[in-house]
């Protein structure tokens, strides 16, 4: 009976117990180090694709070096492809990626080329494929389902260049539409380049809105000639392009 008793003690004084001092300062400190994990997995996530990004394009930059090398020629421009791929088209060997055709027949001289991943038609397409439809004609990004790359030659045939934005069918279907925030874009452009919007190697764009080509206010200030990035801009809204110059032709 006395066994009984103690028990019955010693049951009543478990329940009451509470939480002490330490015990609690060290729930409240796994509960912060649960919080800093997660805001560190979260920023590691995002720096990842944002370096998905530049390892693509020097994927892309290393195929068309390759294929100059090995052909003689630019992507996209080779005039004698389809003496070595059935169904390639040709460009016309002026040195120059010039026009939307040829640009997009860079994409499959290169797949066939077995330089880059993926097939593509390197065919102007139709409805919403016009310009640049992911996976039939242009390739997409890791970044995001609506990122996918362009290759062209810029203005006055001064450079060709890569560029990243989002795809959408307004505007023919570009691949220019909003894909990075600001800091994005920057951050970027600081790791490979000079962080400026409009020097270097990397050039700062506004991203054209998804239901019209109107390329906003948002980005960069679009001050000619120098350009710069809207850094106090922190609404973390998608509203810039990248491009990527491959060459310069001056």
């Amino acid at each position: 009976m006395f066994r009984s008793m103690n028990i019955v003690i010693i049951s009543s004084t478990l329940k009451n117990k509470g939480f002490t001092l330490v015990e609690l300062s060290i729930v409240i400190v796994v509960v912060g180090l649960i919080i800093a994990g997660v805001t560190a997995g979260s920023s590691m996530v995002s720096n990842a694709r944002l370096m998905s990004i530049i390892s693509e394009v020097n994927r892309y930059k290393t195929a068309i070096s390759t294929f100059k090398l090995q052909y003689d020629a630019l992507p996209g421009d080779f005039n004698k492809a389809s003496l070595y791929w059935s169904g390639a088209l040709n460009g016309d060997g002026n040195k120059i990626v010039l026009g939307t055709n040829e640009g997009l027949y860079a994409w499959k001289h290169m797949a066939l080329a077995k330089l880059i991943p993926g097939q593509y038609t390197g065919a102007v397409g139709s409805g919403g494929a016009i310009y640049g439809k992911i996976g039939v004609n242009v390739p997409g990004s890791s970044f995001s389902t609506d990122a996918a790359y362009q290759f062209y030659t810029g203005s006055g045939n001064l450079y060709h260049a890569i560029q990243i934005g989002g795809y959408s069918d307004s505007c023919n279907s570009w691949i220019n539409g909003r894909l990075l925030t600001v800091s994005q874009a920057y951050s970027i452009d600081k790791k490979i380049d000079d962080g400026l919007a409009s020097s270097g190697n990397v050039f700062g764009l506004r991203g054209t809105k998804q239901s019209a080509c109107d390329p906003g206010t948002f980005c960069t200030d679009n001050t000619s000639p120098t350009r710069s990035y809207i850094l106090t801009d922190t609404s973390n809204a998608k509203t810039c392009r990248l491009l990527f110059w491959t060459d310069k032709r001056k």
